[in-house]
């Protein structure tokens, strides 16, 4: 019975490690990224979504995103966004 607690433990630790946060750390990461992630799957997951899984994984990419806000917030102001392209209006309006 020990072996699948260890088991199941096991699991739960690497399922629920902060997967958004890690995931935000890609090209651009944004300040408390993880969280926006794991809110935006939790309510734009699709039909067959794994939205209780990413609100057990929420704090733990809480904690990860305060820890890393310091860098996160510095990167997000020494590299902005570049602006969206502006918009062209439709020339055959309906």
């Amino acid at each position: 019975m020990t072996r699948a607690w260890r088991s199941l433990a096991l699991a739960s630790a690497l399922l629920l490690s902060g997967c958004g946060t890690i995931l935000n750390l890609g090209d651009h990461p944004q300040a408390m990224g993880g969280v926006r992630f794991d809110a935006n799957e939790m309510t734009h997951g699709g039909p067959c979504s794994a939205a209780p899984l990413f609100c057990m994984d929420m704090p733990f990419s809480l904690a990860l995103d305060l820890a890393l806000l310091p860098f996160t917030a510095i990167y997000e102001i020494a590299n902005p966004k570049p602006p969206p392209p502006p918009s062209v209006p439709d020339p055959n309006p309906r």
